[in-house]
């Protein structure tokens, strides 16, 4: 019988794109802030004690910083895997431009950006990567990914219509949700 396999996800710390409030997705590689590093040195404690068998990363800068600064203050031996299927979602032509455009956000929401992931090719790629989860030999795995691909692992894992992804808000960047996949 396969054991419960436990999902730790946590979102990166904040990121430059955070903070100049414009789309970052797939193609910037925007690394984290003071802040940013200060929050995963805050997730590394609130970590400490939690059963990490495997830590997996996004290939991003922002993600990968994180991963390692958790790994780091752990004494964690086992290399950081990471995974291009926890990439945050590609927004098009909207990366580099900023999220507190209404118009852009509607055509965001519209998918009606050039070379934009849509949400269903969102989707599509968030149940591959439970797929992939459920191949992993560990039973306690840390992922660190990002806010739009965390509100689409939330809205699969509960089999909700994906218009729910519109409506739900990101994870904090430094924030943990638990998953429980059987």
């Amino acid at each position: 019988m396969a054991k419960m396999k436990t999902i730790y996800f946590v979102r990166h710390g904040q990121s430059q794109a955070n903070v100049d409030k414009i789309f970052a997705g797939s193609r910037l590689d925007s690394p984290l802030t003071a802040l940013g590093l200060k929050q995963a040195e805050e997730l590394a404690a609130r970590l400490q004690h939690m059963p990490i068998d495997s830590i997996v990363s996004s290939p991003l800068k922002r993600a990968r910083q994180t991963a390692e600064c958790i790994a780091q203050k752990n004494g964690y031996r086992t290399q950081i895997r990471i995974q291009p299927l926890l990439a945050e979602r590609d927004f098009g032509e909207a990366t580099g431009k900023s999220w507190q455009n209404p118009k852009l956000n509607e055509q965001v929401d519209n998918d009606d950006v050039d070379g934009l992931e849509t949400i269903e090719q969102l989707a599509e790629r968030v149940r591959k990567l439970f797929v992939w989860f459920k191949t992993l030999p560990e039973e306690h795995i840390l992922i660190v990914g990002h806010g739009s691909l965390e509100t689409m692992l939330y809205v699969v894992y509960k089999g909700l219509p994906l218009s729910q992804y519109l409506t739900l808000e990101d994870l904090k960047n430094g924030s943990i949700r638990k998953y429980l996949l059987d």
